[in-house]
């Protein structure tokens, strides 16, 4: 008689933590069901600030870059500010290091970094510094004075305008994008040979 209650008895338990889990089951997909996914925003990695403390303005930056002639991911990312670079992305003639969000005290506000280096010789092809929208604004007339040889380059087919400016190591294309012509977007370093 004993083994015949507890045989209940057990029956009975387990019927209520199946009827436990069930409502468990049940709770869990109707707060589900509420969720709504479509506010779920990637978030964009927190800008990095350079290892350096010291104020870098875009002259000093420019001139740091252009002395990392011949350009390597090192001797590119010492003159960033130690800031480093990382592989992106690579095909059988190119290697892509890039670097987001790079902070400078002095507000300048690099989005993204895109060095390219030839796979074969390591020679770079580009070096490409795309500016945030929130970085402080370098207007054309700032950009004319630091390079009195700016003249209008080709039009670009992404509505960006292009200047262009003559260097001992070939020119560098400064980029004003559409509808923000009045600050500065992008700088293209293009070595010689490179065109």
């Amino acid at each position: 008689m004993k083994s015949i209650a507890s045989g209940i008895s057990r029956s009975i338990l387990l019927f209520c933590v199946i009827c436990l889990l069930s409502v468990f089951v049940a709770s869990k997909s109707i707060v589900d069901s509420y969720i709504d996914n479509s506010y779920i925003v990637s978030i964009e990695k927190p800008a990095q600030t350079p290892s350096e403390s010291k104020k870098i303005k875009l002259a000093e930056l420019v001139q740091r870059l252009e002395a990392a002639n011949p350009w390597s991911v090192e001797r590119v990312s010492e003159a960033l500010g130690g800031v480093g670079l990382t592989l992106a992305r690579s095909n059988q003639f190119i290697l892509v290091y890039t670097a987001n969000n790079i902070l400078y005290e002095d507000g300048l506000y690099i989005k993204e970094v895109h060095l390219r280096l030839g796979v074969k010789t390591k020679k770079m092809a580009r070096l490409i510094l795309d500016f945030n929208k929130n970085s402080k604004c370098i207007t054309f007339d700032h950009l004319e004075k630091m390079y009195p040889d700016i003249y209008r380059g080709p039009h670009s087919t992404d509505d960006t305008i292009y200047y262009r400016t003559k260097r001992s190591w070939g020119h560098m294309s400064l980029g004003f994008n559409d509808p923000h012509y009045d600050c500065l977007g992008s700088i293209v370093f293009i070595p010689e040979g490179e065109e």
